[in-house]
Parts: C-alpha cells; sequence; structure tokens
C-alpha cells in the first residue's frame, strides 16, 4: 500500500449536465476516495476536461489558483503525516481544511518544525533559531525565498557566526524546509534558490582546553541553556555534542 494519496480535480461528478461543482477527488492510502468542495459552480463551456481546469471564463486563472491553494493546503497537511509515518485518511483531510492557512514560508516553516516527531530537541532548537533569524532578516513569504535574498541572509549570519560548519548547518536547515513546500506543492520547482545557491561545508576546528580567562568569561555570561551545557560540562567532564557557535 501507497503511503501518499494522489489528487484529481472532477467536474459535475453526478451527471447533472447543468451547472456544476467543481470538487477536489482524493484517493487516500488506503483506497478509498474522498471528495472536497470547492465552493465553485461553473458551466459546461468553462470546463476543460482535457486539463481539469476552469477555461473560457474571465476569473479562470484566480479559480484555478484558488482550487490549487486548497489543494496545497491539504498536501502540505499530508507531507506532516507522512514524516510521522502516518496516513492521510478523510478525518485528516477535515482537519488540515481547518487549520489556518499557512501566509508565509515561516508560517509553514514552524509548522512543520513544531509537528515533527523525528528529530530531538536539540535539533528543534536550532531549527527555531534557524526561522528565528530568517525572520531577522526579512525572509518570511514564499515570494522572499529568491536567490539574492539567500546570499544576502548568508552575508547576515556569516558576521554572527563566523564558523563556516555552523553557516553551512543553518542553509541546511532552509533548504530542507524549502524542499518540504516544494513536495507539498507550496513552492514551485523552479522557484527553489537553492537550486543556484550552493555553500561550503567547511571544517569543524579542533577544540583546545580553555584557558583561566576564558572559563571566567563563560562563568560570567547571562543564563541561558547553551551557557548551562557548557558550564555543566566544563565542571563535570562530561561531554555532549553542542554547537556553541550557534
Amino acid at each position: 500500500m501507497r503511503n501518499y494519496s494522489t489528487y484529481k480535480i472532477v467536474w459535475d461528478r453526478r451527471g447533472s449536465k447543468g451547472i456544476a461543482p467543481v470538487e477536489i477527488e482524493i484517493h487516500l492510502p488506503d483506497g478509498t476516495r474522498k471528495y472536497v468542495a470547492t465552493g465553485l459552480k461553473i458551466p459546461a463551456n468553462e470546463w476543460d476536461a482535457k486539463s481539469r481546469q476552469i477555461t473560457n471564463s474571465p476569473f479562470a486563472t484566480k479559480l484555478n489558483n484558488q482550487i490549487s491553494d486548497k489543494v496545497g493546503k491539504i498536501r502540505a497537511h499530508e507531507l506532516i503525516l507522512i514524516d510521522s509515518n502516518r496516513l492521510l485518511t478523510g478525518n485528516e483531510v477535515n482537519i488540515a481544511l481547518e487549520k489556518k492557512a499557512a501566509g508565509s514560508f515561516l508560517a509553514f516553516m514552524r509548522d512543520q518544525i513544531a509537528a515533527r516527531n523525528d528529530i530531538a530537541s536539540g535539533t528543534r532548537y536550532l531549527h527555531t533559531r534557524v526561522a528565528n533569524r530568517l525572520e531577522q532578516h526579512g525572509i518570511k513569504q514564499f515570494t522572499d525565498l529568491t536567490y539574492i535574498n539567500i546570499v544576502s541572509f548568508d552575508q547576515f549570519i556569516s558576521k554572527e557566526l563566523k564558523a563556516q560548519p555552523s553557516i553551512a548547518k543553518h542553509h541546511q536547515v532552509v533548504k530542507t524546509y524549502v524542499n518540504m513546500a516544494t513536495k507539498a506543492n507550496l513552492l514551485a520547482y523552479g522557484a527553489n534558490p537553492y537550486l543556484k545557491f550552493t555553500f561550503s561545508k567547511g571544517k569543524n576546528k579542533i577544540r583546545t582546553r580553555l584557558d583561566d580567562n576564558e572559563i571566567e568569561t563563560l562563568i560570567k555570561k547571562p543564563a541561558s541553556m547553551t551557557r548551562d551545557c557548557a558550564v555543566f560540562q566544563l565542571f563535570t567532564g562530561i561531554t555532549h555534542k553542542v554547537d556553541f557557535t550557534l
């Protein structure tokens, strides 16, 4: 059994032959079908059976985009389920439609971070930090995901992070959620800025023992999760994989 659904736009499913509704037909992984109303009703001369789109209407583009947005919303929810090893069901379709629309890439990214159960708490913390830095730099909407803006974001984080491995981690996180949005049909494949922008992974520096001045500076830093972990490791000798440059 496949773990994904297929989608098809249908008109006049009941064969009324008059002004009839346009619906989204979803073939669910369990073999059943779910029909979702688009709220649109059109006559036969405005429907193209071959392309399964509305045509011969001054509002055709707008209406077809409206349908695509609805399909994209369901696909995005299904992607979350697949990442959690769950399947889309009729009830999950209803849940997807009741969710507030993700008005931005950041909203989509944060929803995905919160819903994922395949990442550790430290990884979730890093992904949240990356989302916050995207927001600080003004990259919020899907339309903000341009090559120029990603280059600018690279320059922005390079001033703070310095170490190339940490910079690369940020790009890898953004790229992960860009790819997820592409799979969910929320972003066109060709609009992925990482098709053009590449980044070096860099090399991690070999860490040396802190000297007395560095230890004193660390202890005096304001309390935070990173600082507290570092102090704990310092005095107990217990090591943990934490990148303090993030």
